[in-house]
This record gives C-alpha cells, structure tokens and sequence, in this order.
C-alpha cells in the first residue's frame, strides 16, 4: 500500500484531488486510504507517479468514470515515453477493476500517467497492483 503524495500534477489539474479518504469520493468506495477523482471542478491535466519497476506481468487498478478518449489511466515507459498499456473508466461510477497485460515490458521502468484533459470528463483511480499472474475479473 502507497500514497500519492510523490505525483506530479500537470496542467491545472491540482494535488487536491488525491482525496485522503474513499468516502470523499461520494458512491465511489476504494480499498485504501488514497483515491483520485478529477470529477470535482472540472479538473483538467495529468497526475504523474514518479518512476517504479514494473516487476511482473500484469498490473491492475480500481477504476471509474468516463468512457472518453482523453480521459484515461497509462502504463508509460520511463526510457521512450510511449504509451504500454491505457484503460479508460469505462462509462462506470462505480469503481471497477481493470487488467493490463504487460508482459512484453516486464523489467522496464514506467510511470503511471492519470490524464485527463477533457471538461466534461471524469476519472476515479484506487488500488493500483502489480500482477504475476492475470486477474480473473467477474
């Protein structure tokens, strides 16, 4: 378990929104003691998690919000910049979990990129995990 105090907020997109509490997020009820929801104020950038190794496969999340093409959560390679892996909430209020298959990039540094550049878009983001294996998710 972690906390988001080590991202960076691009944009005008502020630190605020890492809400201390998953009841602050309304409906939405995370697992732990940190969650990101940019429905509030029609928040607009990016939160970016400092580097990590990405040590297994797959990698999972609780994720909400909208179905939009520029409202997403993305795997990012450290070395290239490009993009490995990107789910979007899915058109969900509900927290859900989502699976990204990774494994092509297993051992690479990455970041986790919250985006969101749309106003009338929203995400919400809790409970990011590294996998060996993939999530059977029902």
């Amino acid at each position: 378990a972690g906390n988001l105090n080590d991202f960076e907020a691009r944009g005008p997109m502020s630190k605020a929104l890492l809400a201390a509490a998953p009841e602050s997020v309304g409906a939405a009820v995370g697992t732990g003691k940190h969650i990101v929801n940019t429905g509030d104020n029609k928040a607009v950038g990016e939160l970016v998690s400092r580097p990590f190794k990405l040590t297994e496969g797959f990698a999972s999340m609780l994720i909400g919000g909208s179905e939009h093409a520029e409202a997403r959560v993305e795997l990012v390679s450290e070395r290239s910049g490009q993009v490995l892996a990107s789910v979007s909430g899915g058109g969900k209020d509900e927290l859900h979990r989502a699976t990204m298959d990774v494994s092509p990039s297993k051992g690479e540094m990455v970041r986790l990129r919250l985006v969101d550049h749309a106003e009338d878009a929203h995400l919400m983001l809790d409970d990011f995990r590294l996998h060996e294996k993939p999530l059977v998710v029902k």
